[in-house]
């Protein structure tokens, strides 16, 4: 988007790679790559909201040579609404004079594409004939991710100040708007939401994967990864950090971080037995099976406790957030997953101790279960394929993650994960359910 930035002409993407029979059926892999991304234009045109209330995109700009204005017939106070026998654009209501404070978005003009290097190493050895046993270390490291921070935030503790302030326009501001950075220089803009390449992440795994083939009649893939994922931001949309000029205060677990995941599936073909050949033969069983701990969750205060205006503010922790919590159903309603008892408010104009993405939410388990009876209609040509499919087989309750602001239900889970993610009653780890379907292939 060069009207926005200027363009990033010095991305070089190098690939490197080999592979080395150590024994016959050893073999040692390595690979390393860089690989550029395409920041999304979202980030730059349209976030639909942010936290601390600041614009949400240069379509928000209400001042420069092309000025974008917010047109309404409610008459809101503060956007410019159509009013009888006055003017569609009324300069006074969006423009940078008097004591006018308006938000502002920008795109730093040294924003560059961002890009992740890519490494990894394993080890495949051969186990007979019918299974391959691998083990992988896999890594990443990401520079340059796209993050929206206020490039002019305001001063810790300065939200609560009812004082005034006469600005170099000669003008009266607010106590908080007096401590923005740009105050002396635009005293009429308030927050400035910048897009920036200033974000970076880090993953490392150690993956274990046991593949089978016609080992008599199975099918099957067993996988586990141990692995940890940091960044200091995960989500680009809608979401600014705690602190704009400390990014560091956010370096974290990611909002994907998963650090134990098992997955596999079994595909057994049954032998036919005596009886009518159409009865006896064909019938298989097929199964899915899937557990990994939690993904993070966010907590907040759910109040402006520093005084800044970015709505991101994080608690103070003061011991074992799984003290004396059983996490059982209560009457059917939810589960408490954490000790609201070990949060508290920082005291205004600080920030809390408690680090991004600190405490985990609930794990995920899920297996699956499938009969399948193959019958012949016209040769091996097309046949008919009768279905038995049961999912979440032993019923588990998968639970969304709880309720992170501080305040009545903190730290409670009243939802299944399929629901939360908008499949309700039939999304992975729901409850129990078969479906019978009837297949005709060819």
């Amino acid at each position: 988007m060069p009207y926005i930035y200027p363009s990033d002409k010095t991305s070089f993407s190098p690939r490197l790679g080999f592979a080395w029979q150590l024994q016959p059926t050893l073999v040692l892999r390595g690979s390393y790559g860089i690989y550029f991304d395409q920041p999304a234009a979202q980030s730059f045109i349209n976030d639909a909201s942010m936290p601390n209330n600041g614009a949400v995109g240069v379509i928000d700009n209400p001042v420069g040579a092309n000025p974008v204005f917010t047109i309404t017939n409610n008459g809101t106070p503060g956007v410019a609404g159509w009013k009888l026998n006055q003017p569609v654009f009324p300069a006074s209501e969006q423009s940078a004079s008097g004591s006018n404070v308006l938000a502002i978005y920008s795109a730093n003009q040294h924003f560059r594409n961002p890009y992740t290097e890519m490494f990894g190493v394993n080890l495949e050895q051969s186990l007979g004939k019918n299974w391959i046993l691998t083990t992988a270390y896999v890594g990443s490291e990401s520079r340059r991710n796209t993050v929206i921070r206020d490039i002019n935030q305001a001063a810790l503790g300065s939200g609560n100040n009812t004082s005034t302030v006469v600005g170099p326009n000669g003008a009266t501001f607010g106590f908080q708007q007096s401590t923005r950075p740009f105050f002396q220089q635009f005293p009429n803009y308030g927050i400035i939401n910048q897009v920036d390449s200033g974000s970076s992440a880090n993953f490392n795994a150690l993956q274990l994967t046991l593949r089978g083939r016609g080992w008599h009649g199975l099918n099957a893939q067993f996988a586990y990864a141990w692995s940890h994922n940091l960044d200091n931001t995960t989500a680009v949309c809608c979401t600014n950090p705690e602190d704009s000029f400390q990014l560091n205060r956010d370096y974290g677990n990611s909002n994907y971080d998963i650090r134990q995941h098992f997955a596999s599936y079994l595909t057994y073909n049954i032998p036919g037995g005596r009886g009518p050949r159409w009865l006896s033969r064909g019938w298989e069983l097929a199964n899915l099976l899937h557990f990994n701990t939690g993904e993070p969750f966010p907590i907040l205060v759910g109040q402006d406790s520093s005084g800044t205006g970015e709505n991101q503010d994080r608690p103070n922790i003061s011991g074992d957030a799984t003290a004396g919590i059983s996490r059982n159903l209560v009457n059917h309603s939810f589960v408490q997953w954490i000790n609201p008892a070990v949060f508290s408010t920082p005291t205004y104009g600080t920030y809390g101790n408690l680090r991004r993405n600190q405490i985990a939410g609930p794990g995920f388990a899920d297996v699956d279960l499938a009969v399948l009876k193959n019958t012949p209609i016209w040769g091996d040509r097309v046949r008919s394929q009768f279905r038995v499919e049961m999912f979440n087989l032993f019923n588990r309750i998968n639970l969304a993650p709880p309720f992170g602001t501080l305040g009545a239900g903190f730290g409670q889970s009243s939802d299944t994960i399929g629901d939360f993610n908008g499949a309700p009653g039939i999304g992975p780890g729901e409850p129990f359910n078969v479906q019978l379907a009837l297949k005709i292939l060819f």
